[in-house]
């Protein structure tokens, strides 16, 4: 969908995607994890 949007190729950097996971599932972890305390 980005790609038709942007009207190009889209390249997917691994060293871009890895931070960006981990970052969410920091997140997802904390919200998980304190309101149930």
């Amino acid at each position: 969908m980005f790609a038709m949007l942007a009207e190009g190729p889209t390249v997917l950097n691994p060293m871009a995607i890895l931070p960006a996971m981990g970052f969410a599932a920091l997140v997802g972890s904390f919200f998980g994890y304190y309101p149930a305390r």
